[in-house]
């Protein structure tokens, strides 16, 4: 009864195979080393399933639900690639198949680089800094604000700046531009993120579109790089102070290490999460 039930089961299967659309071929792997540009992103951990990163390759918003060569996993004992997350890289390495046929392809990464935008140091003396501006940057008249940079294929402002007078920085995330204390308030939703940099005198406020570029892990790599080049050309006395110094004991990152009381965790590398310990206030009285 037992062998009658199971050659039953057999010839359905047979059956729904012949009537149905045939599956298609597995695609087949360029052999050797290939070298593949794109955004390189951080992957889930997965006990089953090879890679512990992702390569979006360039032009590419999304990646497809089956193994292509337009999106793949990638793994490296000789590259480190933590050091590249969030930006644009090439890498040289040897695609293989994964694991389980439904999961993307892994690249074994040999050589891996970053693809550097070139930039143009620009002084800004209305605003009082000077910083790295990529070349891909399009600068443009935006009302409501003094400094606006869009990129190619967008109208939207990608990045603006404007200096303002408040008497209160708003509530958020602590982060240091320049040795300044600022405010940083990010919202994944929009893509978006805004900066108020402590002037002691007034505001300044640096305000990134990600929705306004087609590759927006690219254009925040750019604007991070943006903030870092920063550099303020106008000091007075009373900016020289506890509340600018970067000296204190490290804080914040994945132990959650707490600053002494009367002090705050200045971040000073968003990716990772750590800053500095300073003291002093965070907001004006």
């Amino acid at each position: 009864m037992q062998q009658k039930f199971l050659l039953t089961i057999s010839t359905i299967a047979i059956f729904l195979t012949s009537c149905g659309t045939p599956l298609p071929p597995p695609l087949a792997l360029p052999q050797g080393d290939q070298m593949y540009s794109g955004t390189l992103l951080p992957s889930s951990l997965d006990v089953l399933r090879r890679g512990s990163h992702l390569l979006r390759r360039t032009g590419v918003k999304e990646c497809p639900i089956v193994p292509t060569l337009d999106c793949l996993y990638v793994e490296s004992s000789t590259v480190n690639l933590r050091l590249l997350e969030g930006r644009p890289v090439s890498i040289i390495g040897v695609i293989e198949r994964n694991n389980r046929p439904e999961d993307m392809f892994v690249l074994i990464a040999k050589v891996a680089h970053s693809l550097t935008t070139q930039t143009d140091a620009i002084t800004f003396n209305s605003l009082g800094f000077f910083a790295l501006i990529p070349e891909l940057w399009i600068r443009q008249k935006t009302t409501g604000v003094d400094l606006a940079f869009s990129v190619s294929g967008s109208t939207l402002p990608l990045v603006s700046v404007k200096r303002m007078k408040a008497d209160i920085l708003p509530d958020g995330p602590p982060f240091v531009v320049d040795g300044r204390h600022a405010i940083r308030i990010s919202d994944a939703a929009t893509a978006s993120e805004n900066i108020t940099v402590d002037l002691s005198d007034d505001f300044l406020v640096l305000h990134f579109n990600g929705l306004a570029a087609q590759d927006s892990d690219i254009a925040r790599s750019q604007w991070s790089d943006f903030l870092s080049s920063i550099r303020f050309i106008m000091q007075t006395s009373s900016d020289v102070s506890s509340t600018t110094s970067v000296d204190g004991i490290p804080c914040g990152g994945v132990a959650g290490i707490l600053c002494p009381t009367g002090q705050y965790c200045a971040i000073t590398d968003a990716k990772l999460n750590i800053g500095r310990c300073m003291g002093g206030k965070q907001t004006k009285p």
